[in-house]
């Protein structure tokens, strides 16, 4: 059992057959609406450990990917596809350029290196926020709604 993890995230992602269903487009895999670090992380470790097996396999298919990143991409895509992308929250998309596996891997261990609690959590550095890319502010319209916002708080105490 991984530490860093609650029970909840450990029952769910601890079965190597979730992942390998994705892989596989198996219709019987219930996928979460959302990626959280709990998943990047058993999603990490689980392909690190199928990698090798990936890569026996795709030399007689030559459809699944046996690099790593491209393994980790594969899966997140297909999750965000039949799960994330019908979710209840449509401020989150799926970023248009995911980051290589040792990028993510970092990122999961940092989320999940202040306890358990994390692990809940919605992956960020998967996602960017809708409201975010829809209307581009320059660093000044930035900086006034910065200040706009502090004295907003200072005028609610």
């Amino acid at each position: 059992m991984d530490q860093r993890l609650c029970n909840s995230c450990e029952l769910i992602y601890s079965n190597v057959q979730h992942f390998n269903s994705i892989m596989a487009d198996s219709s019987d895999v219930i996928f979460q609406q959302v990626i959280t670090f709990g998943c990047l992380s058993k999603l990490l470790t689980w392909a690190k450990a199928e990698q090798q097996s990936l890569k026996l396999s795709a030399d007689n298919t030559g459809s699944l990917p046996t690099d790593l990143s491209r393994i980790v991409r594969a899966v997140i895509y297909k999750i965000y596809t039949h799960g994330a992308s019908s979710s209840s929250a449509p401020s989150l998309q799926l970023k248009s350029k995911l980051a290589a596996f040792c990028h993510l891997n970092r990122s999961g261990h940092t989320a999940l290196s202040a306890g358990n609690a994390n692990c809940c959590l919605v992956a960020q550095c998967l996602y960017v926020a809708l409201a975010n890319t829809s209307e581009r502010k320059t660093p000044a319209e930035r900086k006034r709604a910065s200040r706009q916002n502090a004295q907003l708080r200072a005028y609610a105490r």
